[in-house]
């Protein structure tokens, strides 16, 4: 199918419901944490393809969470462009992933009682950037 046909500029996909973080401006969930197997993972990636061009790790739970989070990148990233919004806390899980197109980083999440300074926060970009 070509690109004029795929139908949504983005598709975003919960690859887990857990998170690290506890914020006040968050929608707080009930369910038990789950992360999703690289089958599943396959098949809605398949399920997808010729409907978006951009995939979008962000709903409800923080993607770096996810035990096998540089497995599901190059997956997606042979037919996706991959997007990933994230509280920061857990870059490092990520920092030699080059199959990232954009990374964006909650800075509503940033916050001194989690034990971190913002210089250690924004270190990601200085490691990519240099």
């Amino acid at each position: 199918m070509c690109d004029v046909m795929k139908r949504f500029k983005k598709i975003y996909l919960e690859i887990t419901n857990g998170c690290n973080l506890n914020c006040d401006f968050c929608i707080k969930n009930s369910r038990k944490t789950e992360y999703i197997s690289i089958d599943n993972f396959k098949l809605i990636l398949n399920k997808l393809k010729d409907y978006t061009d951009y995939l979008y790790f962000h709903v409800l739970g923080e993607p770096l969470l996810h035990p096998k989070i540089n497995e599901l990148i190059d997956i997606a990233s042979e037919n996706f462009k991959i997007n990933i919004t994230t509280n920061g806390y857990l870059i490092d899980k990520i920092k030699n992933n080059r199959n990232i197109r954009q990374l964006n980083i909650s800075l509503h999440s940033f916050s001194s009682k989690y034990n971190i300074s913002l210089n250690n926060y924004l270190a990601f970009y200085r490691h990519v950037l240099a």
